[in-house]
């Protein structure tokens, strides 16, 4: 691995199993994103017991083992993001914008451990709140996806600096 800094360890790429990781928690994402409107209506069916369903359906089945790898991925992306550390911001990257990264990054973070957690724990007690807040923290990580999702595009299109080498280069 390159490093930008030799004495502060600063990679200027990703490590390979970062990149693994970052796109295959894309990947459950998308899957989630597919199955999370049907175990909502088994979630509805449960808590309403008039709607014959056991809760075991493949589909919540599938969302829930997508969830519970999605904690498994991210914890392991947190070990490799201390194990290796991260690229630094690139130089054209000013102040205020590398604040907002952190951030974003941060809260994407954050939200993709407590919404398998919520989800997880809004099915097996059939709890509505648990289930509310699990869906109002899916709408927040779009927005956080889209925000970063716009860094990503004013990197490239109007910085140049070619950012997304770093999530994508096997280097």
């Amino acid at each position: 691995m390159m490093f930008a800094d030799k004495r502060l360890n600063v990679p200027t790429h990703y490590n390979k199993f970062h990149l693994l990781i970052h796109w295959l928690v894309v990947i459950v994402i998308l899957l989630q994103m597919n199955t999370g409107d049907k175990i909502a209506l088994e979630f509805l069916a449960l808590r309403n017991e008039g709607i014959k369903n056991d809760g075991n359906t493949s589909n919540s089945q599938i969302h829930i083992l997508g969830g519970l790898l999605l904690i498994l991925l991210m914890a392991i992306r947190v070990f490799l993001r201390i194990k290796f550390g991260v690229p630094a911001p690139t130089r054209k990257t000013n102040d205020p914008l590398k604040f907002l990264s952190t951030f974003v990054h941060l809260g994407i973070y954050l939200i993709l451990f407590a919404i398998p957690i919520t989800g997880l724990l809004a099915f097996s007690t059939v709890n509505v709140e648990l289930g509310i807040a699990h869906k109002d923290l899916v709408n927040v990580l779009y927005i956080f996806v889209i925000i970063h999702l716009i860094g990503v595009a004013y990197h490239q299109i109007f910085l140049a600096d070619n950012i997304m080498e770093r999530i994508t280069s096997w280097k």
